[in-house]
């Protein structure tokens, strides 16, 4: 049977569809993966100085600005060195988390079950798409960072002393910038394409940017979207957490906690399967897609 193009809206109508039928077997494991991806999280927060700088910014934001550079990043040190520890260890519990998902979508196209195999598969595939994953974000926040920060040199010196020079260092911003956001997009669907297709590191990053080419500007409103969804999700877990928090005082912190780590599986695991979704679509796009080729 032939996989053919769909409109955007039934593309996520099918993707929650699909986790309809699957979240019995997503949830646990993305649970699984996320719960020590959590303790990493909060062992990267206990570096002497990390939460020291937190609630520094948050009650002595003035003390802070009047410190001299040197003074300042060596304040920030530890708190900079667990936020990338935590992006890091987040980012690879991610991946695992798409790679399961990748499988299960493909089973329950191909209507088979999904075991032990797939774990396996996803296992095996791991590695390539890891690494995949971090070099293409390493080099669109590369290149995204290098465009903002020739963009705020001038910024900074020069300034928006009226509306027009707002509205042109607007522009500007999005003109430096707009590489490293390009580069992220076309590299979006990199875990499919190592889970799907199991090409290698290099061969995965191109794959992705040849599926999204063409469709780039669909592929960063399908991101959009997903983020909105995912920004709601955690907006919905918010309204039960800061309560429980509130209610039980200090005490109730862990509680609170808990609900995020458990919630935050289950929300990886959709935007998940709606990637699968959108990738099966960018093929169908560009070849003739047959469900056994999966």
């Amino acid at each position: 049977m032939r996989i053919l193009p769909r409109p955007f809206g039934l593309i996520v109508a099918d993707a929650m569809a699909v986790l309809g039928r699957t979240w019995k077997t997503l949830v646990p494991v993305s649970i699984a993966v996320f719960v020590p991806a959590a303790l990493a999280s909060w062992a990267a927060y206990s570096i002497p100085g990390a939460l020291e700088f937190v609630e520094a910014i948050l009650l002595e934001p003035e003390t802070l600005a009047g410190l001299p550079a040197a003074e300042f990043w060596e304040r920030a040190r530890p708190f900079v060195t667990a936020a990338v520890v935590t992006m890091v260890v987040q980012l690879l519990a991610s991946v695992l988390v798409f790679l399961f998902c990748h499988r299960v979508v493909i089973a329950s196209v191909r209507e088979q079950p999904t075991g032990r195999a797939s774990l396996q598969r996803v296992l095996r595939r791991y590695p390539v798409a890891a690494a995949a994953t971090v070099l293409s974000a390493a080099a669109a926040f590369g290149l995204f960072l290098i465009g903002y920060t020739v963009w705020s040199i001038p910024a900074t010196i020069v300034a928006f002393p009226n509306p027009t020079a707002e509205f042109a260092g607007t522009v500007l911003l999005f003109a430096f910038t707009g590489p490293g956001i390009w580069l992220a997009v076309s590299m979006s669907m990199v875990t499919p394409v190592a889970s799907v297709e199991e090409k290698g590191v290099f061969a995965s990053i191109r794959r992705s940017a040849a599926l999204v080419r063409g469709r780039w500007w669909a592929t960063l409103g399908f991101l959009l979207v997903v983020a909105m969804l995912g920004i709601i999700a955690v907006n919905l877990i918010q309204l039960v957490a800061i309560p429980v928090t509130a209610a039980g005082g200090g005490g109730a912190t862990p509680i609170a906690s808990l609900l995020g780590v458990l919630a935050q599986g289950p929300i990886v695991a959709a935007m998940g399967v709606m990637f699968t979704s959108w990738y099966l679509d960018l093929r169908a796009r560009k070849e003739v897609l047959l469900v056994a080729q999966l």
